[in-house]
C-alpha cells in the first residue's frame, strides 16, 4: 500500500482516498451515540474525473437520510482510513435529501420538496426496528395489522414478510385488499400470490393490470418490451411455463 499512498521512489499514488464527514441528527438504527460518523471511499488514481460508480459525490448543503455499512476490516485499505469508517449500504447511490435540486427542460434549476417521502421513509425504518422478531406470533399479527397502515412503504414490507412467513391463511387475507388498493399495492399483492405459489392468481392480477392499462404501455414504465424481431438475453420468466420445459416440433 506504500506506492499508493505516497510519492516516494517516483512512484505517482495509484489510489486517492475520498473522506466525507457527514453531522449526524438522529440514528435511526445503529450505534446511536456519535454525533459524526465518516464516509470513505478509494478509487484508482487514473481515472480522469471522479466515476460515481467508484465514489458518492456528497455536497456540504445535503440534508436528508442515509443508508450505511461499516467499512470491512480486512479490506486492504481499511488500516489506512479512520476508524469506524462507512459507505453507503448496497444499493444505495446518494443522500436521500429533503430538498432535491433538479433540472427543467431549459436546463435551469429548480428544487423539489421530498420531505414528505422522505419522512416516510424514516417513520417505516421505525416501524421495522421496532418489530417482535422473537415473538412469531406477535411477529405475523403486527404485520397483518401493518397491512392496514397508512404508510405505503410499511404496507409494501408487511405484504413481502407475511408471503414469506407462508402462512396458509394469508392469500385469503390478500384477497381481500386487492379491490380497496392502490395500483402500486396492487402489483405488491400480486407478487406476494407468487411467492405464497398462488401463481394462477397472481397472473390474474397481472392480467387485469395489462387490461386496464395495456400491456405494453404496462411493461414499458418496467423498461421491458415485447419484441417478435429482436434478439435479447432471457433474464427471467415474467409468468407462464418455463421456457425450457416447452417442446417445439
Amino acid at each position: 500500500l506504500k506506492p499508493w499512498l505516497s510519492g516516494e521512489a517516483d512512484v505517482g499514488p495509484q489510489i486517492f482516498v475520498h473522506v466525507t464527514t457527514v453531522r449526524v441528527e438522529m440514528w435511526l438504527v445503529g450505534p446511536g451515540e456519535s454525533k459524526k460518523l465518516v464516509i470513505a471511499y478509494v478509487y484508482p488514481a487514473m481515472t480522469t474525473t471522479i466515476d460515481t460508480d467508484f465514489v458518492p459525490i456528497f455536497d456540504v448543503q445535503d440534508r436528508g437520510l442515509l443508508f450505511l455499512q461499516k467499512v470491512p476490516s480486512d479490506l486492504p485499505y481499511a488500516p489506512h482510513i479512520p476508524k469506524p469508517a462507512y459507505q453507503l449500504a448496497s444499493g444505495e447511490k446518494w443522500v436521500r435529501n429533503f430538498l432535491v435540486t433538479d433540472y427543467d427542460e431549459q436546463g435551469q434549476p429548480f428544487t423539489r420538496d421530498e420531505t414528505a417521502k422522505v419522512e416516510e421513509t424514516i417513520a417505516a425504518i421505525q416501524w421495522f426496528a421496532a418489530l417482535p422478531r422473537e415473538e412469531p406470533e406477535t411477529l405475523h399479527q403486527a404485520l397483518l395489522q401493518a397491512l392496514n397502515n397508512a404508510n405505503p412503504q410499511v404496507v409494501r414490507h408487511a405484504i413481502r414478510s407475511l408471503a414469506h412467513q407462508g402462512d396458509s391463511n394469508t392469500a385469503r387475507v390478500f384477497k381481500e385488499r386487492l379491490q380497496k388498493t392502490t395500483e402500486d399495492l396492487h402489483l405488491r399483492l400480486m407478487l406476494g400470490f407468487w411467492i405464497l405459489g398462488e401463481k394462477e392468481t397472481a397472473e390474474n392480477v397481472l392480467k387485469e393490470l395489462f387490461r386496464i392499462h395495456g400491456k405494453d404501455a404496462w411493461l414499458a414504465r418496467w423498461e421491458v418490451k415485447s419484441t417478435l424481431v429482436e434478439e435479447g438475453q432471457l433474464v427471467n420468466t415474467l409468468y407462464g411455463p418455463d421456457p425450457s420445459e416447452l417442446k417445439g416440433d
